[in-house]
């Protein structure tokens, strides 16, 4: 009688570690799934940017393909002033020029340049009046009186990362206007008084057709 007893026991007390025990480990992977959901929400608030490449909770419209570039840059020119540095030129500077200067001539265009000459350089890395009249003259081609953004992305073909710089085609539509192709360049280094990111309408490797930008940085 007493060993039945015993033998009873120890059933109940190898049942109850068994439940205890599986109720440890389903505690565990509780746990696990939670801060693993947890780390991947934090994440996905922290890098949304990297997900949704047109949000990137600043007010910023970046273009289709931003974190492609991001992707692919190396340099110490943080991508948030890459992105508002396309934003401006191709959201609002653009524009401005294109009603400021459509119809002008040649003198104009170049007063324009040497009373703006400061910001010029370091917003397109324009450095010439004749290298800026020359860009101006494609967004007056444009046939639209007033330009307002249709879209614009970076084509990921085209991203080439040098030593000192990257390069990238950055596709711009207007409204009722053909396609604008403006090559960026960005430099791998971050400079304060010198441009970090420079604009172009002509190809940077084609000496022949390349604009002036003075010497590398």
């Amino acid at each position: 009688m007493m060993k039945k007893k015993t033998s009873s026991t120890k059933r109940i007390i190898l049942i109850t570690l068994l439940v205890l025990l599986i109720l440890v480990i389903l505690s565990i992977i509780v746990l696990k799934r939670e801060k693993e959901t947890e780390t991947l929400t934090n994440y996905l608030n922290e890098y949304s940017f990297i997900i949704d490449d047109t949000k990137w909770n600043d007010g910023t419209l970046y273009p289709e393909n931003m974190q492609l570039l991001k992707r692919s840059y190396y340099g110490t020119v943080d991508i948030r002033s890459i992105g508002k540095s396309i934003d401006f030129v191709v959201n609002k500077d653009i524009p401005n020029l294109k009603a400021t200067l459509a119809g002008k001539p040649s003198e104009e265009i170049k007063e324009y340049f040497n009373k703006n000459k400061k910001g010029i350089i370091l917003v397109y890395g324009i450095q010439t009046p004749e290298a800026f009249e020359t860009f101006v003259g494609k967004i007056k081609d444009l046939s639209a009186t007033k330009l307002e953004l249709e879209s614009y992305k970076i084509d990921p073909d085209t991203i080439k990362v040098l030593d000192k710089e990257t390069t990238v085609d950055l596709h711009v539509t207007y409204k009722n206007c053909e396609e604008l192709i403006l090559k960026v360049k960005i430099t791998a280094k971050k400079y304060q008084t010198q441009p970090s990111i420079l604009y172009s309408f002509s190809f940077f490797g084609d000496t022949s057709k390349k604009m002036n930008f003075g010497d590398d940085v």
